[in-house]
């Protein structure tokens, strides 16, 4: 079964789309190489160069372009999938681990924070733009505040810590039905 969709750009770039069409990221060749660009979509849904459920793999190089290839170098194509009902597995969460407060009736808060030092900030970074882009895949239409019926909204902090640590606080406000979701993906610890 083929994982990959390679989508012809030009003769010397090409672009990527996961096993449920989602555009992941851009081939480039370089010198008789590929060379893979990560990409994934902000909060606005603008283009964020270098993010997305492939940031981890951003600037990995391939000879060639088969769907062995593809899947040796990225991984399965259908690892960034999720939501109701799915059995596809996604990378697990590492650094960021989410605990689940009631704030008012129908909405509750999810809050993670991982405080790391300056090598491991890019990983931490790359988990709250995995949770951000599964959100916005599985309820794009419906971003905003909780309490206004919307079902999720969220706020993500940067800050640096005495001694250079890092520090990525992400924050989701969700309705009943985004944090049943959202848990069933991710795991929360209970308040």
């Amino acid at each position: 079964m083929q994982r990959w969709t390679v989508s012809p750009i030009n003769a010397s770039a090409c672009a990527l789309l996961d096993a449920q069409g989602l555009h992941v990221g851009n081939l480039k060749r370089i010198n008789g190489l590929w060379k893979f660009k990560a990409i994934g979509y902000d909060t606005q849904g603008l283009v964020t160069p270098g993010g997305g459920p492939l940031t981890d793999r951003h600037n990995v190089v391939l000879s060639q372009l088969d769907d062995a290839a593809l899947s040796a170098a990225l991984g399965p194509a259908d690892a960034a999938a999720s939501g109701p009902g799915e059995t596809v597995a996604q990378p697990a969460l590492r650094l960021l681990v989410f605990e689940l407060s009631q704030v008012a009736e129908g909405v509750s808060t999810l809050e993670a924070m991982a405080s790391t030092p300056p090598a491991q900030h890019a990983a931490a970074l790359a988990e709250a733009q995995q949770v951000l882009d599964w959100a916005w895949r599985h309820y794009p239409h419906n971003h905003g505040p909780a309490d206004e019926g919307h079902d999720w909204d969220h706020d993500l902090q940067l800050s640096v810590e005495d001694g250079g640590w890092q520090v990525v606080t992400l924050t989701l406000t969700g309705s009943d039905r985004f944090v049943e979701v959202f848990s069933a993906r991710f795991g929360v610890l209970q308040d």
